[in-house]
């Protein structure tokens, strides 16, 4: 076995195994609010837009979350470009991973990679889906299409879900409720905050649930959008976002399949076609008995039905 050959890469890179985690720690599944698809090496991504007039133009996130409008040509289409996302390094001595071959904390590894990764691409879509929105959404020079609701002091908790929600009720009938921690929490507590001045039962989330939303979910946890950043919430904790969900989802969240040549070349391995494990070696100073672990993807976002989502910026009544 070569030390410092492809083969080993390629052994370590299997012993990494699936660089997608099955237990998907992420807050939830990105499916829940994208279509979910992969293309070939090369193959163009086209948004076809139809005919309807408030539909000229398709938002494309880059993997800070920005967006550019991307607008249709005359035979209908919108052509959006890739983008890249990686993990940070993960480091192996190479004397545990040749003597010992330590699967344990290559998995341990692997998992980091996968978690981390999952949250990226949510951090992505969730951005990009704030930074699109405004409280006069139009289609000008800013592209700001998705509606937002800006709670202001005194304002009712239920009568802003409730503002909400039938703001895009005609454009689906399920919702994912996404909400941020705080908002989580008073969403929760409404029952009892509103105990006292109650002079009838108000059920904030069950009359939110007639109107076809999911139960609440927590948007918890952080991610580093680079290596040296600091950690970051997915979403704002004040911050709700409704997205109409049934059938042909509002984003298309498109990765790129790794072609089987250009694992070969890297010695790395796919599992699931469009996430690259690397294993490398770290030649440089005294790091020459250490090998890096990382992952890396390519992939496009797009929001291609704005109308079918609002943000709501609760932070004046939390």
């Amino acid at each position: 076995m070569k030390i410092f050959g492809s083969e080993f890469e390629t052994r370590i890179s299997m012993l990494v195994g699936d660089p997608v985690s099955k237990n998907l720690r992420a807050p939830f599944d990105l499916g829940l609010i994208c279509n979910l698809d992969t293309v070939p090496a090369g193959e163009k991504v086209y948004e076809v837009q139809g005919i309807d007039p408030d539909q000229e133009i398709v938002l494309d996130a880059s993997a800070d979350g920005s967006v550019t409008a991307v607008k249709k040509t005359q035979v209908g289409y919108a052509v959006v470009t890739f983008k890249e996302i990686e993990s940070p390094v993960y480091y192996a001595k190479l004397g545990d991973l040749v003597n010992k071959e330590d699967t344990q904390a290559l998995a341990r590894a692997n998992d980091f990679i996968a978690e981390g990764m999952d949250k990226r691409e949510i951090k992505v879509v969730l951005d990009a889906i704030i930074n699109a929105s405004s409280e006069n959404p139009t289609q000008d020079a800013t592209h700001k299409e998705i509606k937002k609701i800006v709670a202001s002091s005194g304002d009712d908790l239920y009568d802003i879900m409730d503002e909400a929600l039938r703001t895009i009720e005609d454009y689906g009938k399920n919702f994912a409720w996404l909400c941020g921690t705080e908002a989580y929490k008073a969403i929760g507590r409404y029952k009892k905050a509103k105990a006292g001045t109650f002079n009838y039962q108000i059920d904030l989330i069950g009359d939110m649930q007639k109107l076809g939303a999911s139960d609440p979910i927590k948007v918890n946890g952080k991610v580093k959008l680079s290596e040296s950043g600091t950690a970051q919430n997915l979403l704002n904790p004040n911050y709700v976002i409704f997205v109409a969900n049934d059938g042909d989802k509002p984003i298309d969240f498109i990765r790129r399949k790794i072609s089987p040549d250009i694992v070969k070349m890297t010695g790395g391995d796919v599992n699931r076609q469009y996430r690259l494990v690397l294993v490398k070696n770290l030649l440089v100073g005294d790091n020459k008995s250490t090998v890096g672990i990382y992952g890396w993807e390519s992939f496009v976002a797009v929001i291609k039905s704005p109308f079918r989502i609002v943000v709501v910026d609760l932070s004046a009544i939390l």
